[in-house]
């Protein structure tokens, strides 16, 4: 009522009349009432769903460096009050959920993603998982697959490897061909990635598990996995559940970085794309199957206990 006495007094109304027009069609406002609710000062309520909605718009909207927008616009509400929270703001999720619909916020919605695995012939390895998709430490279980994308120059394919303790993104490689190459370019990089980490993998202690696809159980990718130590495991051919954690990054790639940023050129623009997701992925995205922690903070935090300070 106060936005329509406002808008008529903007059309050369005044205060008196317009109260009394409303009270003939049965909405009671005294002029009185109108005047002291334009003096009086906003509500604390108020002020703090202000200071809350300003900070999810920041999240939301600011450009990086780079000039491309945030990927916490992606978040929905358990997410966007995670990252409040981290950042000091004493909300619930039902406050957060009333103001994102208030300012026609939506998180996120991923869809299916196709099955990419070509089956082999070849005599394969058992599923050590058995779908118990959990770790005790970093470096105990990785489990990789790949996917597709399309560019302007044609399809190219992102195979990722991830850690299972914190569901970290160890190793990833882009290429223009789904070759054994391919898969065994990412295997060099989580290796060298952990190394560099000053956390590398012990021999007889990590198992790789993938679905069995042609790429993943030749021989050549098993010789490689045995000489880094690494004991293999294979789950079914599109069967999701048995690699549920590989499809769900495979999912969050394809919502969270292949459709907001491209289309793509080429090859190039895939990988400069993927470099950064897996960035933000790894260092500040917010898991709620880790407590709305990003995975580096959960590794730092377990290795942080297990090991003691010097002295």
């Amino acid at each position: 009522m106060v936005q329509f006495i406002d808008l008529m007094r903007g059309r050369g109304f005044r205060v008196e009349p317009i109260c009394r027009v409303l009270r003939d069609y049965g909405i009671q406002i005294a002029a009185r009432t109108y005047r002291a609710f334009k003096a009086r000062p906003p509500s604390n309520r108020t002020l703090e769903d202000a200071r809350i909605l300003a900070a999810m718009v920041h999240a939301r909207s600011d450009l990086d460096a780079h000039g491309r927008k945030p990927r916490e616009r992606f978040y929905g509400r358990r997410k966007m009050t995670a990252l409040l929270r981290r950042q000091g703001f004493a909300v619930s999720e039902g406050t957060v959920g009333r103001l994102m619909r208030l300012a026609h916020m939506k998180g996120l919605r991923r869809g299916r993603v196709p099955v990419t695995t070509r089956p082999a012939g070849r005599p394969r390895a058992e599923d050590l998982l058995g779908r118990d998709f959990k770790a005790c430490a970093p470096n105990r279980r990785w489990v990789t697959d790949m996917t597709y994308v399309k560019t302007a120059a044609g399809w190219v394919y992102t195979a990722f490897i991830t850690d299972l303790f914190a569901e970290k993104i160890v190793g990833w490689h882009v290429a223009d061909n789904m070759t054994e190459q391919m898969v065994s370019d990412a295997l060099v990089i989580a290796l060298w990635g952990r190394e560099q980490e000053g956390r590398p993998v012990v021999g007889g202690q990590l198992v790789h598990h993938s679905d069995h696809g042609s790429v993943y159980t030749s021989l050549a990718y098993g010789e490689q996995l045995a000489n880094a130590g690494i004991t293999p495991s294979f789950g079914s051919v599109g069967d999701a559940p048995v690699n549920a954690t590989a499809e769900s990054v495979n999912a969050l790639y394809k919502a969270e970085c292949v459709g907001p940023d491209g289309p793509f050129p080429g090859l190039q623009a895939v990988r400069v794309a993927t470099a950064g997701w897996v960035s933000w992925y790894n260092t500040a995205r917010l898991h709620s199957s880790l407590g709305y922690v990003p995975p580096n903070e959960v590794e730092a935090a377990y290795y942080d206990q297990a090991e003691p300070p010097q002295t």
